[in-house]
């Protein structure tokens, strides 16, 4: 698989259930450069809580490097709600 810093990529992580607030751990990634979409590879380490309203923004990046993206918050509703934060590597 290529770099994704060569790549053009959207990555998507999200949804809830139709109809309902129930957050699902759904995260695809969007490949424009081939028109399609794919599931991303698991990697080592933990992953954020299933969540929604969440807000994610890519940092850093340029010609040389993909960047990461910075997922913060969200809520689990009614239940609890996150004030955190976690990088994903887009180069990796």
């Amino acid at each position: 698989m290529p770099q994704l810093s060569l790549r053009r990529l959207s990555v998507c992580f999200c949804c809830r259930e139709e109809g309902g607030l129930q957050p699902l751990d759904d995260t695809f990634v969007l490949d424009t450069t081939a028109n399609e979409w794919r599931w991303p590879e698991e990697g080592s380490g933990s992953k954020p809580a299933v969540r929604n309203a969440g807000t994610m923004n890519l940092v850093g990046g340029g010609p040389e490097s993909a960047g990461q993206l910075l997922l913060h918050g969200g809520w689990k509703p009614f239940v609890v709600t996150w004030n955190d934060s976690w990088l994903l590597p887009l180069d990796a």
